[in-house]
């Protein structure tokens, strides 16, 4: 559910100028693309997510018109200024931030991408995220049989590597997992979740989910861990997010 409409900063007129001055701004820029290919390659295999660095949004912007991108914008009136310019630039808006309405804005992202891309694309689907050190590296995978095979991409060379492989448990406890409504919005954002790890502990089992493409300093972000009782039920479970 989204928020109601706000005065943006600045008044009424403010989106209806600031969008001027934006277009005749990004006119008068040279823009170079650099793994472009590869970006529209993703973006037609499925739902997948653009992350760049705050500070970026102008190029960003500029660069991505028209391309059906829904954008995750803050629900203050600088946001609301924001959301206007882009949506009348061919971008769909989603509101909400870390600091404030960022649960319904990640479940309105979920929701645009399941119905943008119904089916997450086939077994073997690449998906990948940039790396947050080097501009030109990105991590992905590719499901292979009952594995997954961890990929790192060089966009300066156009070379994909393998640099390990994954076991994927979901299916060993789909029962367990339908109650557990954070694994199914993780599984939503990205084809690459996964339960990982299954052991026994005392008289119940450990499960550990994370999406496997997240290599960036060895993040847990997102990552998902359920104690199962003897009966396959969640008994407690942490959610790193």
């Amino acid at each position: 559910m989204q928020p109601p409409a706000q005065r943006p900063a600045g008044g009424p007129l403010a989106p209806i100028a600031l969008s001027g001055l934006f277009r005749l701004l990004a006119a008068t820029w040279r823009v170079r693309f650099q793994g472009r290919g590869l970006l529209l390659e993703i973006m037609d295999r499925g739902p997948s997510v653009l992350a760049f660095w705050h500070g970026e949004q102008l190029a960003m912007i500029a660069a991505h018109q028209r391309l059906g991108i829904l954008s995750m914008i803050s629900r203050s009136r600088d946001g609301e200024l924001v959301g206007r310019v882009v949506a009348g630039l061919g971008f769909g808006v989603v509101r909400g931030s870390s600091s404030r309405g960022g649960g319904e804005a990640l479940q309105g992202c979920a929701a645009a991408m399941r119905a943008r891309g119904a089916a997450l694309g086939p077994p073997d689907a690449r998906a990948w995220i940039p790396s947050a050190l080097w501009p030109w590296r990105y991590y992905g995978c590719a499901r292979e049989g009952g594995a997954v095979r961890l990929l790192t991409a060089d966009a300066r060379r156009g070379e994909v590597f393998e640099v390990g492989r994954a076991p994927v448990l979901d299916g060993d406890w789909a029962d367990a997992l339908a109650a557990a409504p954070e694994f199914a919005l993780m599984r939503a954002l990205s084809p690459a979740y996964h339960v990982v790890e299954a052991r026994a502990e005392g008289d119940g089992t450990y499960l550990a989910a994370r999406d496997l493409r997240t290599r960036n300093f060895g993040t847990r972000f997102g990552a998902l861990e359920l104690w199962l009782d003897a009966g396959r039920q969640i008994r407690r479970r942490r959610w790193h997010v």
